[in-house]
């Protein structure tokens, strides 16, 4: 173990709770070294918790906050499409001139969007053309 730069704690980065003259047991203060300062590492074997590490289902709501945690997409909304429309308040809030402008929106953007990866994929089979050519 590592001896304390401070000389305050053992090398733990504890010190004990002392009041009265008396160590009150398993209290204790953080010294300067510990690891909540940045001195010392934390040991190797621990690790931000990702969703991977839990053993029991969760909600929607917590995976996806889990993933958002640790920086990782989450796999199972990435395989989900949703459409705009489903994300909005509830058709009963609209009128119905707005909830039809809505729906049109929507079908306009998945036309575009259909349109888009039609001229992505011509533009790679060219790139992959052209490769083959050289």
């Amino acid at each position: 173990m590592k001896s304390c730069p401070y000389k305050k704690c053992d090398g733990s980065g504890l010190i004990p709770l002392i009041k009265n003259n008396k160590v009150i047991p398993g209290a204790y203060h953080h010294c300067d070294c510990h690891s909540v300062y940045g001195l010392n590492p934390e040991p190797e074997h621990y690790h931000p918790i990702c969703p991977e590490d839990y053993d029991f289902p969760m909600s929607e709501t917590f995976r996806g906050f889990s993933y958002a945690y640790c920086g990782v997409p989450d796999p199972q909304k990435a395989s989900q499409q949703v459409s705009p429309a489903e994300t909005l308040p509830k058709k009963e809030l609209w009128t119905h001139k707005q909830w039809d402008h809505i729906l049109q929106l929507e079908a306009q953007g998945l036309y575009l969007q259909r349109k888009l990866n039609e001229h992505l994929d011509k533009s790679k089979k060219k790139q992959a053309k052209r490769e083959v050519e050289l």
